[in-house]
């Protein structure tokens, strides 16, 4: 059954306006996505929570296709997930994570995120 764009953009819209803040933008998720594609062998896979339910979307950390091939400027291309999605409906990413300290420096280097880390899994926000 084909989509009606104008209703889920509507929606889109809606719910993105229940949030207090906004925290990333298109080129801070695409930065993330390519650290923590370069970065595979400690996040062999990673799980997204969009704006719209709080269902966990697991996604392999599959490395053997060229970045651009999966990610693209404004989301992810793949159907992986289910097809595609855009990076503004990613409320947040969550993976565990093997040899944190070393992961946050890279994170810092490439800017600033609003994340909470627990022992061995980091949680990075794009809604609050």
């Amino acid at each position: 059954m084909p989509i009606d764009l104008e209703k889920y953009l509507k929606k889109e819209e809606q719910v993105m306006r229940s949030f207090s803040a906004s925290l990333m933008s298109n080129s801070k998720w695409l930065k993330l996505f390519k650290l923590i594609f370069e970065n595979s062998e400690y996040i062999p896979k990673y799980t997204l929570i969009d704006i719209f339910d709080e269902y966990p979307r697991i996604v392999d950390n599959d490395n053997s296709e060229p970045f651009d091939k999966i990610y693209h400027s404004t989301g992810i291309k793949d159907v992986i997930i289910g097809g595609p999605c855009s990076f503004k409906t990613i409320k947040r990413i969550e993976f565990d994570l093997k040899q944190s300290e070393d992961f946050e420096n890279k994170l810092s280097s490439i800017g600033k995120f609003v994340f909470e880390r627990g022992e061995n899994h980091i949680k990075i926000y794009g809604y609050k």
